[in-house]
């Protein structure tokens, strides 16, 4: 998130956040992501998901809070789930 605020500081107007090969995480750490993404493209930084092998889960939810996705070929990517109690 660091990376994000230093792109808009420095008047980067792209970035590429790359998700390789994950099978997601918690759902509130990629929601404090996709909120500093949104910060970032409020500050005219525009960030495009790179995906690679797997994108699951929390991961999606990250990948979607960017301007562009773009997926080599056999990646996949799923949607979150709720974790049993």
């Amino acid at each position: 998130m660091k990376f994000l605020n230093g792109c808009a500081l420095a008047g980067v107007q792209s970035a590429v956040l790359r998700i390789v090969d994950s099978p997601g995480g918690f759902v509130d750490c990629a929601f404090s992501i996709r909120r500093a993404l949104q910060r970032a493209r409020a500050l005219g930084v525009h960030v495009t998901a790179a995906l690679e092998k797997r994108c699951h889960s929390a991961a999606t939810l990250v990948a979607l809070g960017c301007d562009y996705i773009v997926a080599q070929p056999g990646t996949t990517w799923c949607a979150t789930t709720r974790r049993p109690p």
